[in-house]
This record gives C-alpha cells, sequence and structure tokens, in this order.
C-alpha cells in the first residue's frame, strides 16, 4: 500500500473471522487500521502483529485498489489495470 508494507497469513483467531496482519516498521498497521491492537513482539522478523477482520481487511485491500487506478494518470495504462483486475 502507498503508506505501509503489511504482510497478511491466515493465522488469524480461531473463529477464522480475522486474519493476522504483520509489519516490520511500527505504525504500519495503523496507517491501514487506525483502531487495530497492535501487539510488539520482541524476535521476529515482523514485529508488530494485530488481528484484523476478513470483512475489514478486504475492505481496505479494495480501496487501496481503486485508489491506486484513480491516481494513473495515463489513461492506457488505467484501461490495462482495470482489465487485469476484472474492474468495471
Amino acid at each position: 500500500m502507498n503508506k505501509s508494507f503489511l504482510s497478511i497469513v491466515n493465522k488469524g483467531g480461531p473463529s477464522g473471522k480475522t486474519l493476522l496482519v504483520r509489519a516490520r516498521q511500527a505504525g504500519d498497521i495503523q496507517q491501514v487500521f487506525p483502531d487495530a491492537e497492535v501487539q510488539i513482539g520482541a524476535e521476529s522478523d515482523y514485529r508488530y502483529r494485530a488481528r484484523i477482520d476478513r470483512e475489514q481487511l478486504a475492505n481496505a485491500i479494495a480501496d487501496a485498489i481503486r485508489n491506486m487506478i484513480i491516481v494513473i494518470s495515463n489513461r492506457q495504462s488505467q484501461i490495462r489495470i482495470a482489465m487485469m483486475l476484472r474492474i468495471r
């Protein structure tokens, strides 16, 4: 995403309604999910972690993709990206 680098893994809660979002830099998760309860781990590659609701995560990713397409100024590139993403 524009303001953060996140890793998403299927290690959410036991209900399956969440996914684990991880980040290497402080604040990256909060850039996308300001209300997230971020936990800090001492000895791991991705030190910052939060369990995020699947729907909330899907909406954030979809919004990032929509905004990425809007930012592109070259109309031909915009059409190619929209076709790759199957957005009409």
